[in-house]
């Protein structure tokens, strides 16, 4: 159940293997993870606290124990725990993606770049990475690396439709007509609707840079998200 994201039905189950069986740490491990992306961070950090008491080597304990605080806003709680994670691994992909992206929100450039890179590095085809790294891209606008880091994603996974709809706001933002037109016709097969509003994201944000004259202001309507996976 939990490999089909159905959390509710994932905890019930493992509950009940639980109360059978004993509460093994891996049978924990899935009871902490079900709860904490079904959104329950308060029952889930409870577990993840009683599996890192048993074995405080258990990165993934400690990367969900991140993903937790992260869910209730403590940025920088979360980021500590991460790295707890890649302590016990220095290749923990997940751990070094999740770092990127949570550096990247607290403003550390300097870490977000260099976590991305190294899991870059360790996992060359790791879509993910190369999508976060364009978004980090996008946002101090470097927007040549942007294109690249998306092509790149895209490149591992053609019908990737968060990097394919973010270099195409990339192609609005830097008025690239072709670019931009050709990347929405394929956003548009695979997902019209999203094609759609980023076509009316677009010229909204075209009619505010005409005013500002100074190109992509910061508040742009163009939405773009980290990805967690």
């Amino acid at each position: 159940m939990y490999k089909n994201k159905d959390y509710g039905k994932a905890i019930k189950l493992t509950k009940e293997y639980i109360k059978a069986n004993g509460d093994s740490q891996q049978a924990l491990m899935l009871l902490a993870k079900s709860y904490v992306d079904k959104g329950d961070s308060g029952n889930g950090i409870k577990l993840l606290k009683k599996i890192t008491e048993m074995n405080g080597g258990e990165k993934e304990a400690w990367l969900y124990m991140g993903m937790a605080h992260s869910r209730k806003k403590k940025v920088k709680e979360a980021i500590d725990y991460f790295k707890k994670a890649l302590d016990i691994d220095p290749n923990y992909v997940k751990a070094l993606n999740l770092l990127g992206i949570h550096s990247a929100e607290v403003g550390d450039e300097g870490s977000a770049s260099s976590y991305f890179i190294k899991l870059l590095e360790v996992d060359p085809s790791y879509k993910q990475g190369w999508y976060n790294l364009g978004l980090f891209y996008t946002k101090k606008k470097d927007y040549a690396k942007a294109e690249e880091a998306y092509n790149k994603a895209i490149s591992l996974d053609a019908n990737f439709v968060p990097a394919i709809y973010n270099l195409a706001g990339l192609y609005c933002l830097t008025r690239d007509d072709t670019r931009f037109d050709s990347t929405v016709a394929r956003l548009a097969e695979l997902n019209p609707k999203l094609s759609k509003g980023l076509q009316k994201d677009c010229k909204r944000e075209r009619k505010k840079m005409d005013k500002e004259q100074n190109g992509p202001g910061t508040g742009s309507k163009i939405k773009s998200f980290f990805g967690r996976s």
